[in-house]
């Protein structure tokens, strides 16, 4: 889509109205649109004054400018006003591999539940979630035995239960991060 020179005259104007060289990327265009408008947005003046009444027409000037030069056509694209930034080879976006939690192999076998390794944390838990229960009496969290007997337990099977069907390797990778 060629232009005729009066759109060719009008888009030069509307480049020198944004304070940019016609081989301007799209996100120059953008970047100085956004500056003009900090500097002569009408709000910034008081109601009613002469230097509000300059800043409405000053926007009105800039945003005619910015939307001919967004609706022109790209630089980038544009053979007669190419940007030497737009004649590099644009790279495709590659997705980063999913974390090794999410990957899933349609081909490997399902994983094997290690029942021994299971019961043997279950019961060492026990004990240990004994030791916790008592702890929790000596801490004064809890006042009766057979309450400190229960959480403790609960804490146990809790953490045991989760152990078994995590595996050890995710509660590794937990407290390392």
């Amino acid at each position: 889509m060629a232009l005729d020179p009066e759109q060719l005259a009008r888009l030069q104007r509307a480049y020198e109205v944004l304070g940019l060289p016609q081989t301007a990327s799209a996100q120059q265009v953008k970047q100085a649109y956004r500056k003009l408008t900090k500097r002569w947005h009408p709000d910034l003046y008081s109601p009613g004054s002469f230097e509000q009444k300059e800043a409405t027409l000053m926007m009105k000037v800039i945003n005619d400018a910015y939307d001919f030069v967004s609706g022109a056509p790209l630089n980038d694209c544009d053979p007669r006003v190419a940007a030497p930034e737009a004649e590099r080879v644009r790279q495709p976006y590659v997705q980063p591999p999913r974390p090794i939690i999410f990957r899933h192999d349609r081909d490997a076998p399902p994983p094997k539940l290690d029942l021994f390794g299971f019961w043997v944390r279950f019961f060492f838990g026990a004990i240990f979630g004994l030791l916790c229960g008592f702890n929790a009496i000596a801490r004064g969290v809890v006042e009766s035995i057979p309450l400190a007997i229960l959480v403790g337990l609960a804490e146990v099977v809790i953490f045991g239960l989760l152990s078994g069907f995590l595996g050890d390797k995710f509660w590794i990778d937990f407290f390392r991060r």
